[in-house]
């Protein structure tokens, strides 16, 4: 069973916005869509680039350095260059805590 880590609070993270977090050793990147809060990698898989810097089109997440698309529910690549997906972690939310399993 995955362990949980308070990483945030919901209001730390307005809709339609992200907010880079650190995890123990794991950069993660924390993601509003519309209210609902994901957490996957925040390593482009095709360079070293924080997908947190870039923007959020629907439920992808769009890398700043070469405009690479990550589907946010799945971690799949969406558009090249890159090809590998990026890990995608549990999030719980109990009131206005963020919990976060890595």
């Amino acid at each position: 069973m995955a362990d949980f880590v308070k990483v945030a609070q919901l209001s730390e993270i307005s809709p339609n916005t992200m907010k880079a977090i650190v995890v123990g050793d794991q950069e993660v990147a924390l993601v509003n869509i519309d209210g609902q809060i994901h957490a996957v990698d925040d390593i482009c898989s095709h360079a070293e680039c924080a997908i947190s810097d870039g923007d959020i089109e629907g439920n992808e997440l769009i890398c700043p350095c070469h405009g690479s698309g990550f589907n946010v529910l799945t971690g799949a690549p969406s558009t090249p260059p890159a090809r590998d997906p990026i890990s995608v972690f549990q999030v719980k939310i109990e009131g206005d805590d963020i919990y976060v399993a890595v």
